[in-house]
């Protein structure tokens, strides 16, 4: 296996960036002695938190132990504090960077799958927004979205996100509410969703929105898989998290 750092100038954040890259090269069952991965692979494409850092994933959970055996490249990219949307603002184009320019490039530099069917995107909390909020997006790009604790508005009305954790959003959420508005992206979608793998501990304080949104794609007989664990807004939760979304790309 390999695990990359790299970085290159992007066009649309306007300076170098740079992400973090599992590639499962030369993956072996050394009982067998038969090579577990062959290119291109199966790729996600897995996002931080607000706060975080193209290390967090691997760092915290034990992503790269579940991953192996799986043909499975893993793409992680800093986020910054970015929600993961366009900020037509100041220019920064975060949203055109991960979804159009990061993929394009990655596809580039590695032997990775561009089918739809072998292109996954997940994140947690606020990679969760952005995960779902892309990933249905870009519905021709990803066929499965994990969201983990996803930081989702609490009710269809919210001009979401506004202030999180001491951060100012309104210059984006009062100019570009549409930018938040999941509810009518999914509705705006719904023909062409991708599967979708959503989690939330019950202890977490974004738990009622989460349950909230639920009953929202309930209502429009969305299919998808939803759990609940006794747990908060924690690494113990997205741990066990991308260890059952994994698995479920199986």
């Amino acid at each position: 296996m390999a695990i990359i750092d790299v970085s290159f100038f992007s066009k649309n954040i306007k300076r170098s960036v740079t992400f973090k890259a599992y590639l499962p090269f030369d993956e072996y069952n050394y009982l067998t002695m038969k090579n577990l991965s062959k290119p291109p692979f199966k790729t996600l494409y897995l996002l931080h938190g607000i706060f975080g850092f193209k290390e967090d994933w691997i760092t915290y959970t034990r992503v790269i132990e579940y991953a192996k055996g799986n043909n499975l490249a893993i793409i992680m990219p800093s986020g910054e504090n970015s929600f993961y949307v366009d900020n037509n603002i100041s220019g920064i184009m975060y949203e055109k960077y991960f979804f159009q320019e990061l993929v394009e490039k990655t596809r580039k530099i590695f032997p990775l799958s561009n089918k739809k069917e072998d292109t996954y995107l997940a994140g947690l909390s606020m990679g969760g927004f952005g995960a779902l909020r892309n990933g249905i997006i870009y519905n021709d790009i990803f066929s499965v979205v994990g969201a983990f604790s996803p930081a989702v508005p609490k009710n269809k009305q919210q001009n979401f996100p506004g202030d999180v954790f001491g951060i100012n959003y309104n210059y984006i959420s009062n100019n570009y509410p549409e930018y938040f508005d999941l509810y009518n992206i999914v509705l705006n979608n719904r023909d062409n969703l991708p599967k979708l793998f959503l989690g939330c501990g019950s202890e977490d304080f974004l738990i009622e929105a989460n349950r909230e949104f639920i009953d929202f794609l309930n209502s429009l007989e969305i299919n998808h898989i939803y759990f609940e664990e006794v747990d908060g807004h924690t690494w113990s939760f997205w741990d066990l998290s991308i260890k059952r979304f994994i698995e479920f790309l199986k």
